[in-house]
């Protein structure tokens, strides 16, 4: 059975399988013809064509999509992510990394067994759902100039995010002891408090939970103070622009304007890595000086460059941004 493991995150979508890994931009568009291709090629994927439910459509997603005024996105703290959106993306991140593919011998007529997570504060509430969802897919699907391929999921396992983190970290544990995991993503950070005894991972329930902040905490800041500057809202599809300025410490240029928003973003950083820091120490109380090692993942821990100073047994893993896609893989295939 071809196995594989698609984190589609609230800014990220990441997707890994035994033939390669794949990162776009949780982002979805109709797709427009470029009239300009012949001179300008837009040089940016991916350009969708999938048919499902009777209906065939074209969409852009990922770094394409980015570029669109229609673009639509999980620019929502709700905790129920827009089902077509998220369909869409565990697709997308499954072809791109080789599922339907029946000219290889690994995905021929053996099935397919995916595996997807959910933040550990809506895990109870939505794993049955978003295990029927994505058992009813059945698509027709072509990405840019690819192969038209026929692809569903003969089995769906949906696992908590940060428990990845854990299987991730294979051959690296205590036989004995405490570790924690710090998972920080786009609205909402995990934990977890592990005992492994004799080599064995027993959760620790009251040391496990989410925080909702991330860095959309910084996003929010920078739109706010763009719309305090201007008057005007940021617009959806120019946020990635002007928060990356704001993170460089570069200029915005709006109508003729030079907007600062360098400062804003920092402050806001400064004080969701404290959050984020006290509320994780708070859920550990007195066992957190007793924890031997403490993995930061999440493509947060990249942002929040202090933040495993807050911790002395803090160390980011490799590859944090994979690392619970990596480690679902590892947990069906056992391969690290």
């Amino acid at each position: 059975m071809f196995k594989l493991a698609v984190d589609v995150g609230y800014g990220l979508t990441k997707a890994i399988s035994s033939r390669g890994k794949v990162l776009f931009p949780t982002v979805v568009a109709p797709a427009v013809v470029n009239t300009l291709d012949a001179v300008l090629p837009s040089g940016t994927r991916y350009r969708v064509r999938v048919r499902y439910d009777g209906d065939t459509e074209d969409y852009l997603i990922g770094d394409a999509a980015l570029r669109s005024l229609s673009l639509s996105s999980f620019n929502t703290r709700s905790a129920e992510k827009p089902a077509e959106l998220e369909k869409l993306a565990v697709l997308v991140g499954a072809y791109l990394v080789g599922a339907g593919d029946h000219s290889n011998e690994e995905t021929h007529n053996k099935g397919t067994h995916l595996v997807v997570g959910l933040p550990l504060a809506y895990y109870k509430k939505q794993k049955l759902l978003l295990k029927k969802r994505l058992e009813e897919i059945s698509a027709t699907l072509r990405v840019d100039n690819g192969d038209t391929r026929i692809i569903s999921f003969d089995k769906v396992s949906v696992l908590p995010q940060g428990v990845g983190v854990v299987m991730a970290l294979d051959g690296q544990l205590p036989q004995n002891g405490l570790i924690g995991v710090i998972d920080v993503g786009t609205y909402t950070t995990d934990y977890l408090l592990l005992e492994v005894r004799e080599g064995q991972i027993l959760p620790l329930p009251d040391g496990c939970g989410s925080v909702e902040q991330g860095v959309d905490t910084m996003q929010r800041a920078v739109a706010q103070e763009f719309h305090k500057l201007t008057g005007f809202p940021l617009p959806a599809q120019m946020q990635p622009y002007v928060v990356e300025k704001a993170r460089a410490g570069q200029p915005v240029i709006y109508e003729g304007r030079s907007l600062e928003l360098g400062k804003v973003y920092q402050k806001a950083k400064r004080e969701t890595e404290q959050q984020i820091s006290q509320s994780v120490k708070a859920a550990w109380g007195n066992r957190k000086g007793f924890i031997e090692k403490i993995a930061l993942a999440g493509g947060g821990v990249l942002e929040f460059d202090h933040l495993a100073k807050e911790f002395p047994a803090g160390q980011v893993v490799d590859d944090p941004v994979f690392a619970n896609a990596r480690g679902f893989l590892h947990m069906i295939s056992g391969t690290p």
